[in-house]
């Protein structure tokens, strides 16, 4: 059984959810620090080429805190300002209301905390995709430990034998303690398939919602990236 576990990610890019279509349980990993600096758990980029914008939920300060304890910050407009944004990049984009309607459904329950909205943005899209693969969050498992012992337990408290993972990982993951686990690792080989964009140019690693709104339910379409084993990864 494939398990991928992902940061939950603010409308993140294609690939979570092509990571997301291979797997059998996808787990949000809601319980990891959250990351100092800029990082996509906070913030998406979109594109009307060749113009990019990068929309970002604002956080109260908190000094070492949880993904699922980062509290978003709503004493200023960000969710009218996000969806204006998406609005105007958007104006000729075919499938532009599906796009914002995803967007709006989410906002709507004014999530106290990033990873509770960033899982309901995953979630939403998944649905709108039709993309059935069992999710959980980490927090509501008995996985204790750090680093690869945490995810190690964490694959096997979902029953996995396989772990899906994205490049990032390449710089800690400890390949061969996973295998001695019983666990084979997979790295996503990305094929960050065209689709045309409102000149017909194409800009990748924009947010999924950039895909809706140009492509609608076909979308789909796009999202069909494979795996490779870790050690043709590595070496390749």
């Amino acid at each position: 059984m494939k398990v991928v576990v992902s940061q939950p990610m603010y409308f993140p890019w294609i690939g979570i959810f092509e990571q997301m279509l291979l797997a059998d349980v996808f787990v949000h990993y809601d319980d990891v620090q959250y990351p100092q600096g800029r990082s996509f758990i906070s913030r998406v980029k979109i594109a009307k080429s060749p113009d990019t914008m990068w929309l970002t939920v604002p956080i109260k300060k908190q000094d070492k805190v949880n993904i699922s304890q980062t509290t978003i910050d709503y004493s200023q407009s960000w969710q009218a300002k996000h969806l204006k944004s998406f609005a105007h990049f958007y104006a000729k984009a075919p499938f532009r209301e599906d796009a914002l309607q995803i967007v709006e459904d989410v906002f709507r329950f004014k999530d106290a905390d990033l990873a509770s909205l960033n899982i309901r943005a995953v979630e939403a899209v998944a649905k709108y995709f039709s993309i059935k693969t069992k999710t959980l969050r980490s927090s509501s498992l008995a996985a204790l430990g750090a680093s690869s012992d945490r995810l190690i337990n964490i694959v096997k408290a979902t029953g996995g034998s396989q772990y899906v993972t994205g490049h990032g990982a390449k710089k800690y993951l400890q390949h061969e303690q996973l295998e001695e686990n019983g666990i084979s690792v997979e790295y996503m080989n990305y094929e960050n398939k065209a689709y045309p964009q409102w000149d017909n140019t194409f800009i990748s690693h924009m947010s999924i919602l950039d895909l809706i709104a140009y492509k609608g339910h076909s979308g789909i379409e796009c999202i069909v990236s494979k795996t490779i084993n870790w050690r043709e990864f590595i070496n390749g």
